[in-house]
């Protein structure tokens, strides 16, 4: 584990989430399904030779949805699910001044898991694979690079989808 103290040589830190609070619903206006995702990497990588970096990403990933549906309501709920993750990756200094940032997680997804409804009428869960993080990027101007992205819902869905990626370089005091 990367463990950077001020002096030490410039590093590269930050975090990349991703926000999923959806809310579906049918044709005549009733809600169908609810769903909340919310995914966090926090990150660190040292500069090696040739614009190398090296690091390392904890990622916590989240999840609930509630099911409306009159035949079958209910609920589930996904723990925390906590993974670590190698990084590998680049940087390279741009002539505008600016410095291209690209980070790729090994591995690349959380453990596999176990995704159990609580509904009142007869069904089984279903074994999903793991959550995934693949790693981040982005070009650092004065040092930081912060970016949201949203993501556009269907015409039946409200809510919000976006991610929202931080990443700083410090000057190595």
């Amino acid at each position: 584990m990367y463990n950077f103290k001020k002096g030490d040589d410039a590093c590269i830190w930050g975090t990349d989430e991703l926000i999923l609070d959806m809310t579906s619903s049918s044709s005549d206006g009733s809600t169908d399904f609810h769903q909340s995702v919310h995914l966090l990497a926090k990150f660190s990588a040292k500069p090696g030779q040739a614009g190398t970096l090296d690091g390392w990403a904890q990622v916590t990933y989240t999840a609930e949805g509630t099911s409306f549906l009159e035949d079958c309501p209910g609920i589930y709920t996904v723990g925390s699910i906590v993974w670590g993750a190698e990084l590998k990756g680049s940087q390279y200094s741009q002539p505008d001044g600016t410095t291209l940032i690209s980070l790729t997680a090994t591995p690349a997804a959380g453990p596999s898991y176990f995704l159990q409804w609580i509904v009142p009428c007869p069904g089984e869960g279903e074994a999903m694979d793991g959550p995934s993080w693949g790693g981040t990027g982005g070009t650092l101007k004065d040092g930081v690079f912060d970016v949201r992205n949203d993501f556009p819902m269907g015409a039946d869905q409200v809510g919000e989808f976006y991610t929202v990626i931080h990443i700083e370089q410090s000057k190595g005091e």
